[in-house]
């Protein structure tokens, strides 16, 4: 899900706005999930940095 969501929105901010209207987490938790999501795609070599 945080993936199709990365491909339309391009932050972390919009990400999670998104995922708040579909689960009922508090903000931090749903905030941790995505960051530990995004890490794994980096880790991973499935996503990187834009510089």
């Amino acid at each position: 899900m945080i993936w199709d969501l990365l491909a339309d929105h391009g932050s972390i901010d919009e990400i999670v706005a998104m995922l708040q209207q579909q689960f009922s987490d508090p903000p931090d938790v749903i905030a941790g999930g995505v960051q530990v999501a995004l890490q794994s795609f980096l880790d991973t070599s499935l996503a990187e940095v834009a510089s």
